[in-house]
């Protein structure tokens, strides 16, 4: 059974990074 607070963690973790990747993309093609 899934730990439903523990993955709401891990999704929202997920998605910091992905909008960290896609910030630092953003620096990169200026």
């Amino acid at each position: 059974m899934i730990d439903i607070d523990k993955a709401i963690i891990v999704l929202g973790a997920l998605i910091a990074l992905l909008e960290l990747i896609r910030y630092l993309l953003q620096l990169l093609n200026r």
